[in-house]
């Protein structure tokens, strides 16, 4: 049989992956926020790359786990629409290496069931991704998982104009570089409408009161970190 070249390159996790999801396995919640820094090219311009470092975040893209029969499934919306997919193979996609988790604290099993129900009935809705971040009827991945927990009745964060997310420096930066973009291809952002970032402990999703660090994991160090209320281990990569 002939070689033939994978057109998909996994992600710095991929010989690790089983070993990820054993030990995460008992840790994870439904409800549960996995942020890391999408892979998306559009142009030549490594677009969730640039959407992170303009925010003063390490991340560009968002997901919420739900368990099911003791497995953890992610539930989002990218560019090929609304999935659900194994956490196996959301990891597979995490091409810096990296994500960490953050959960509700002091999550009650009512909330708890409350994610779990908008999740489901998100899926079951299957809206298609918003290319242009201005479309209600359309999500793009922050957007989704703030959407999901308002329907649980939990505000994360309200959405912020596009100047309040980013430094004045970065602004001038990033208009031309959208404007560009917008020209030849349907995604852009808005720059008169609230959008919604990871962000950081300032400003974005990350910026909520009621989230709480609870894992990082980088195969740079090839560590995990969980948070203050967890155990610290080392994390051993698949030779």
């Amino acid at each position: 049989m002939d070689d033939k070249k994978q057109l998909f390159q996994h992600g710095l996790l991929y010989q690790s992956r089983y070993d990820i999801v054993i030990k995460l396995t008992p840790i994870i919640k439904t409800g549960d926020i996995f942020v890391r820094c999408g892979n998306e090219n559009i142009m030549g311009i490594p677009f969730s790359r640039l959407t992170a470092k303009l925010t003063d975040s390490e991340w560009s893209h968002a997901t919420i786990a739900i368990k099911e029969n003791n497995e953890i499934w992610m539930v989002e919306v990218n560019d090929r629409g609304t999935q659900k997919c194994r956490l196996i193979d959301w990891i597979d996609y995490c091409t810096s290496g990296a994500f960490e988790v953050f959960r509700l604290k002091n999550m009650t099993l009512l909330e708890e069931s409350n994610i779990w129900e908008a999740a489901y009935n998100f899926l079951k809705e299957d809206p298609d991704y918003d290319f242009t971040f201005n479309n209600d009827s359309k999500f793009y991945c922050t957007e989704s998982v703030v959407e999901i927990y308002r329907r649980a009745g939990i505000v994360l964060v309200e959405p912020k104009f596009l100047k309040e997310l980013v430094s004045s420096f970065n602004y001038s930066i990033l208009v031309p570089i959208n404007w560009f973009i917008g020209r030849f291809c349907e995604k852009s952002i808005p720059l008169d409408l609230p959008l919604y970032v990871v962000g950081n402990k300032d400003k974005g999703i990350l910026s909520c009161p009621r989230l709480e660090f609870t894992i990082r994991l980088d195969i740079k160090n090839l560590s995990v970190k969980f948070g203050n209320y967890m155990n610290y281990y080392m994390y051993s990569r698949k030779r």
